[in-house]
This record gives C-alpha cells, sequence and structure tokens, in this order.
C-alpha cells in the first residue's frame, strides 16, 4: 500500500483504542500510532519519529502496516473536493446531453413510423378494391407491430443510459457525499465520543502526573527528612552532653494547693465510691451538717438523708458511676446533727482513676432552702391561677411560647361552643383551636386573618369586636406575657358584650 509523503492521516475508532494500550499492538506500532494527530503529513510524522528514534524504515513498515490494519486512514484534502465537485458537473452536463440524444432518438423513431404507415396505406389503395379484398389483411397490423416494437426498444435504450449515467453520477458524487456526512456527523460524533475519551483516558494520564510528581518531589523531600533527622540528631547529643555536664538537680516539689482550695470553700465537696461509700469530704461539711469529716468518710452518703430523699439520691448518684445518669442535680432533706434538716441540692460529675477508668462519683453541696421555697411559692400560685381561671365568666385561652395551648377554662368551650372538655384541649397548636371556633362567626376569614395579624405582632390588642352567626356579639383581648425581656407567652379573653336593648330603642 503506497503512502504518500504529503498524505495527511488520522486515528480510526480502532486506532483511538489501540493508542490508548487497549488494541493489543505492538510497542513500535503504538508509538508511531500516537504520533499520528490528524494534521501532520507523513514528512512531517517521519521527522518526529526519527526524533524519538525509529528509524525510517521502521517507521515506513509501521504506518504501512497500521493502514493495512485499519487503525489509521487518510483524510480527505481540499483539492479532492473540489474535483469530486468538477466531476459531478461533468456528469451532470453529460446526463442532459444523454437525455437529450434520447429525445431526438425517440422523435426520429416516431416519424420513421409514421411513415412506415403511411406507405403502406398507398400501396393499398392503387391495387383496388378487389386486390384488398382478396390480400391478407396484415399489411396495417404489421406497421403497428413494428412501432411498437420500435418504442419499446427506444425505452429500453433511454432507460439503459439513464441507468449508466445515474452509476456514473454516483461514482462521481461519492467523495462529496462523504466529505459532506463527515462534516455534519463529525461535530456531534466529537460531542459524544469526548465524555467516554475522557473518562477512559483520566486513569493513564492521573497515573502519569502521579508518577512524574513522585519522580519531581522525591529527592527534596528525602533531603528535608535528611535534614530534619540530623538536626534531632544534634539536639539529643545538644541535650546528652548538657546532662552529662551539669550537675544532678534534685526534683521540685510540686504544691497543687487543692487542699488549700477544698478548705477554702463554704460547700462541702464529697466523693464517694461506686457503692456510695463516702472516701473524701471538705471541711465545710462540718457547718452543713454539724458532723466531722472523719465522722462520714467510710459510712454511706445518703445515711447523712432523710428516709424520703435516700432513694433518688442513691439513683443518680448509680447513674453518674456508671455513665447512664439522666440529671447530676437531686435534691434532699440532709439531717443535721442537732438541728432540723437543711434541704440541700447535690451537683455531681463522674470520678476517674489514673488509668482513665470511673471508679466513683464526685461533687458538691449547696443550701437550696430558698430556692425550694421560691419553687413552692410558685406552684402554690400556679394553682390559686389556675383555680381562678376555671372560675371566671370570661373565656381565657392561655397560649405558651411554643404557640401550643397551655390552658383553656370552660367559659371559653361554652362562650365560643367547643364540645370538647377543657384539659383535653392542652398541649394542642392555638392555631388549630381557632380556625375551629371561628366556623361559628360571620366572616370565618376575616376573623382567622385578624387573629393572624395580632399573632405576629405580638401588641397588647385590647377591645376587639366580632359577631357570631347567631347574633352575639364576642370582644376579645389579646396580652402578651413576658418575663424580664423574654416572651413566655400570650393570654386570650374573649367576653360576650350585652347590649341595652331598651337605651338602644330610646335613641332610635
Amino acid at each position: 500500500m503506497d503512502i504518500k509523503s504529503e498524505q495527511v492521516l488520522s486515528k480510526t475508532l480502532k486506532g483511538i483504542d489501540a493508542a490508548r494500550g487497549g488494541g493489543g499492538i505492538s510497542s513500535k506500532l503504538q508509538s508511531v500510532l500516537r504520533l499520528v494527530d490528524g494534521t501532520k503529513n507523513v514528512a512531517e510524522l517521519k521527522v518526529a519519529a526519527k526524533s524519538s528514534g525509529t528509524s525510517e524504515a521502521d517507521f515506513s513498515a509501521a504506518l504501512t502496516e497500521l493502514q493495512k490494519s485499519g487503525f489509521v486512514r487518510p483524510v480527505e484534502r481540499p483539492s479532492a473536493a473540489a474535483a469530486s465537485d468538477s466531476v459531478s458537473a461533468e456528469a451532470e452536463n453529460q446526463l442532459l446531453l444523454t437525455l437529450d440524444f434520447t429525445k431526438q432518438t425517440h422523435d426520429h423513431q416516431q416519424k420513421a413510423a409514421a411513415a412506415t404507415v403511411a406507405a403502406g396505406s398507398a400501396a393499398a389503395g392503387s391495387r383496388g378494391v378487389s386486390s384488398m379484398a382478396s390480400a391478407p389483411l396484415t399489411g396495417a397490423p404489421t406497421s403497428q407491430q413494428d412501432h411498437e416494437a420500435l418504442a419499446r426498444e427506444a425505452r429500453a435504450a433511454r432507460l439503459k443510459l439513464e441507468a449508466d449515467i445515474r452509476q456514473k453520477l454516483l461514482i462521481a458524487l461519492q467523495p462529496r457525499i462523504e466529505e459532506e456526512l463527515r462534516k455534519r456527523l463529525r461535530p456531534k460524533l466529537e460531542e459524544e465520543l469526548r465524555p467516554k475519551l475522557i473518562a477512559a483516558l483520566r486513569p493513564g494520564l492521573e497515573a502519569e502526573v502521579r508518577t512524574a510528581l513522585v519522580k519531581e518531589l522525591t529527592p527534596g523531600v528525602e533531603l528535608e527528612l535528611k535534614t530534619l533527622a540530623a538536626q534531632k540528631a544534634a539536639d539529643e547529643q545538644a541535650v546528652k552532653e548538657e546532662q552529662v555536664a551539669a550537675p544532678a538537680a534534685a526534683a521540685p516539689v510540686v504544691d497543687s494547693g487543692f487542699e488549700r482550695v477544698l478548705a477554702s470553700m463554704n460547700v462541702p465537696v464529697f466523693s464517694v465510691d461506686k457503692t456510695g461509700v463516702c472516701t473524701y469530704m471538705s471541711p465545710a461539711w462540718a457547718q452543713f451538717s454539724g458532723h466531722t469529716a472523719d465522722e462520714t468518710v467510710g459510712k454511706q452518703l445518703i445515711d447523712f438523708f432523710d428516709d424520703k430523699s435516700r432513694r433518688a439520691i442513691t439513683a443518680m448518684l448509680v447513674g453518674v458511676s456508671n455513665g447512664t445518669a439522666l440529671r447530676f442535680e437531686q435534691q434532699g432533706a440532709l439531717m443535721r446533727k442537732g438541728g432540723d434538716p437543711l434541704w440541700v441540692e447535690i451537683s455531681a460529675a463522674p470520678l476517674y482513676s489514673s488509668s482513665g477508668e470511673p471508679n466513683g462519683v464526685c461533687g458538691s453541696m449547696r443550701d437550696a432552702a430558698e430556692s425550694r421555697r421560691i419553687v413552692e411559692q410558685a406552684e402554690a400560685d400556679g394553682v390559686r391561677l389556675l383555680l381562678l381561671v376555671d372560675q371566671i365568666d370570661t373565656g381565657v385561652l392561655l397560649e405558651n411560647r411554643e404557640g401550643n395551648i397551655q390552658q383553656v377554662n370552660p367559659a371559653f368551650c361554652a362562650l365560643l361552643s367547643v364540645d370538647a372538655a377543657p384539659y383535653s384541649l392542652e398541649g394542642l397548636p392555638v392555631s388549630d383551636l381557632l380556625e375551629q371556633v371561628s366556623q361559628g362567626f360571620i366572616g370565618p376569614e376575616g376573623f382567622l386573618r385578624r387573629v393572624a395579624d395580632m399573632r405576629s405582632a405580638g401588641d397588647d390588642v385590647k377591645g376587639e369586636s366580632f359577631i357570631l352567626a347567631d347574633g352575639r356579639v364576642i370582644e376579645q383581648d389579646f396580652l402578651a406575657v413576658t418575663v424580664g425581656d423574654e416572651a413566655a407567652g400570650k393570654v386570650w379573653l374573649f367576653r360576650e358584650v350585652r347590649r341595652n336593648l331598651a337605651r338602644e330603642s330610646r335613641a332610635s
């Protein structure tokens, strides 16, 4: 297969796969195949192959073998397209001339057939009527058959010429058609093949880049490691020399001072083992309980609390020691020596050994009598408030900071026709309850829109009136409840406005 120096070659799909190493060809063929890029001619490829160490004979043999095996193909030059255009023009002219010749031949045949028919008619007229009767009636039919035969031959000749010209045109236009198809299909093929080529070539390219980086960076990294190792060895040698030169100094005594810190604290600090036996108690314990630390260490810590508090304190200490505690504070009544019980709060934490294993609990105690009094007072006030809300005639809806119902009194349910029991509504969203009672108002959408504006604004609103479907007028107050600077909830008050019908009639 003759390969010219000015010829340009490109890889086929089979060649692209072989260039990646998947074609099973020799390394010599693969090195030559990788030079082919569809832009350089054979002479330029030969120079590139020679610079890479491939002889001219080996290059020519390898390129011939690649073309025979279908790994490369020649690229059509623009001159070939121009030549195909000239061939196509010549073929088209030939077709026109041939079609014109065919038409002239057909016309000539038609005229000859007409002349034959006319001659036969004249001969029959000269013989007379008698001879026409005695002669066989074959003249006219014979002329008609000859005419049809000539017409068939002319048609067959024309079809044959048209078929020959069509074949020549197909041969002449084939390169141009292929070039046009290549122009139209190439972008689409490149668009579809580019992701596949990238995915196929990426592992190999990454491996090559990684290998190049390793080769490039390895000397510098080794040099840095050697420098660090030498510096470390020099530092160690300097330390050894200083230790040999300097006399041994006595180890300093470290005083953490934690004993003094615990002694100065006004709250007891303690530690117990996993069984609840006290292993340490600070001096402040004596002021709290009246017992000394020596009297407490070695005994169960819960023995110094009343019977009602022991179960909860024991559960808290066991949970903290085992790592399963849900709370790390617990209150209880401390039985003081020679005095009234003292309400204290115990704060606990796990105690670990030097090996990191939990071996007990440590913690502290503080006086919780005042906080307990405040909690009890708040509970009593809350009970009185709940009783008051249940007894008044005004409908009350208490909303917490999460937007859920905290309390609804019976007057609210009676006033707005809520069938459910008041306590069953606790915990439900306030918006759901307001949407339910809105059906009893004239214009439920307006009522819901107004209460939504109130909740979003958060400001106090008093004396807002709405009309129920049964004619009653409901007056509503909306109050925000705050604790300090934080919002704690909202209060909704609903009451029926009783009209003075007599006064209205006099005024009218």
